[in-house]
């Protein structure tokens, strides 16, 4: 207010002899006044119905203390005046209840705050005869009416697949001022382009306030963790108040249900713990003398109670190079279309074996 002047000339009308008193404030060329590092400190927020404790620090050096006094706005509530009796005064202000047991000339209390509680609050200190230097600072306090419940989120289901479109909304009711909603995707914070904030709206009945924000993206795999997605949003006043409330989402994964597991599920087939012709990987050529696939083949094939064959089984043949190749695209016809290959491979097996005989006897010659 005085940065830019060296002296002022305040007229005190609450003193009965209207004394002058010269104000001496530092500016760029002025002298450093005596009363010096006068500090305020005022809860920035809280909540409605608390109490709340205001200080002001000063450093007289060696000055006396003349008079303390609280504002708010521009009316002032309390004075302190150490060489009077009794040296405390309270004056009455909306919104204002002073402690008077645990208030003095360097600190505040204040009782039952109401909303009509909220404004700017100054400290005005000054010193004592010949100089009565005088320093004012101000800070501003906000009684809050936070939420009854938990902030709700609506609109998302139970279990997404990748490449949903997740959309929701939060929302946290009947507060003043209206609380501030984040995101948070698996305990990571939202990328902004995810949120949808709207503007708050105002209950014509108490003027408190709803909150309302909205998430929208594109669900990944980088977003399930275990088959899981969660999903946070939190109410946040100040640092009086904050509440979350999580969503946990599933993965919604495709089932394949193959023909074989599908036929022992009815009770079609025999051996019920057989794997899945469709799910048996297809070998490497340096696998095949394993013989694990066509083994398996053969297995299935007998307790099926197919008509055994009069041409040998296809891993008893001694086996080329080309031989080798047959087989190994076999192996991958079979693992890639399933059940029906297998279907074929007794019917097919009398030519099969005719063509490998000749083009074993071709490459001989």
């Amino acid at each position: 207010m005085f940065d830019n002047a060296e002296e002022y000339c305040l007229k005190d009308m609450q003193k009965e002899d209207n004394v002058v008193r010269r104000i001496s404030v530092q500016g760029k060329n002025s002298v450093i006044a005596a009363l010096r590092d006068v500090q305020v400190q005022v809860p920035p927020a809280v909540r409605r119905g608390d109490t709340a404790t205001l200080h002001c620090y000063y450093d007289m050096d060696g000055e006396s203390l003349y008079s303390v006094k609280w504002y708010k706005g521009r009316r002032e509530f309390y004075r302190y005046t150490p060489k009077e009796s009794p040296p405390m005064k309270i004056f009455p202000a909306q919104g204002v209840q002073v402690k008077r047991s645990a208030s003095n000339e360097s600190q505040l209390t204040l009782l039952g705050l109401s909303l009509a509680s909220s404004g700017k609050y100054s400290c005005e200190v000054s010193a004592d005869a010949p100089s009565f230097h005088t320093m004012i600072v101000t800070g501003d306090l906000e009684v809050c009416e936070v939420p009854k419940h938990v902030p709700s989120i609506h609109g998302m289901r139970s279990r997404y697949r990748i490449g949903d479109i997740v959309r929701g909304n939060c929302t946290s009711h009947n507060s003043r001022p209206p609380a501030n909603l984040t995101w948070h995707i698996n305990d990571v914070q939202a990328n902004p382009s995810y949120i949808r904030t709207h503007k708050p709206f105002r209950e014509r009945k108490n003027d408190f306030e709803t909150s309302l924000a909205g998430i929208h993206f594109v669900v990944g795999s980088h977003h399930f963790m275990n088959g899981k997605l969660k999903i946070r949003c939190t109410a946040k006043i100040h640092d009086i108040y904050s509440q979350s409330t999580e969503r946990s989402i599933d993965e919604d994964r495709p089932r394949v249900i193959s023909a074989a597991s599908s036929a022992n599920s009815n009770g079609n087939g025999v051996n019920g713990n057989a794997v899945p012709y469709d799910h048996f990987p297809p070998y490497a050529e340096n696998e095949l003398d394993r013989k694990d696939y066509m083994t398996h083949l053969q297995g299935d094939m007998a307790s099926s109670g197919s008509a055994p064959s009069a041409h040998p089984i296809l891993p008893s043949l001694s086996l080329s190079s080309v031989d080798h190749f047959r087989l190994t695209s076999i192996n991958h016809l079979s693992w890639t279309f399933g059940p029906l290959t297998v279907l074929l491979l007794p019917l097919a097996h009398p030519l099969l074996c005719s063509l490998i005989n000749r083009l074993s006897a071709s490459l001989r010659a």
